[in-house]
């Protein structure tokens, strides 16, 4: 778990390593002051600092909430809602260089 503000600071930091338009979306999108942060990876990956896939999830969200998700992406494509305002679920295709996979983030994102 960490805060929007640190997950952008983060992305920032390391916009190298993300497609411009999940750049943008990550910057954009409107997030509640704390996010999970979910990587996805086999074991293999994971002991490599790697993983196939990221969700962030709404932190703040009721056991009830029908979908606490705001984005889940792969080096392939991105799928976030704009739970804040249209409620649309938005698809974009990434364009990462094939074969790199995606880094693990930094544990809690230096939440203190």
């Amino acid at each position: 778990m960490t805060s929007a503000s640190k997950l952008r600071e983060s992305v920032n930091i390391a916009r190298s390593q993300f497609d411009p338009d999940l750049v943008r979306v990550m910057m954009e999108l409107p997030l509640p002051q704390f996010v999970w942060i979910v990587e996805i990876s086999s074991a293999a990956q994971w002991n490599s600092g790697h993983v196939a896939t990221r969700v962030i999830i709404d932190a703040t969200a009721s056991p009830s909430e029908d979908d606490p998700v705001f984005l889940m992406y792969d080096q392939a494509r991105a799928h976030f809602f704009d739970r804040g305002g249209s409620h649309a679920h938005q698809v974009i295709t990434l364009n990462s260089p094939s074969g790199v996979a995606l880094s693990r983030m930094k544990g809690n994102l230096d939440t203190h």
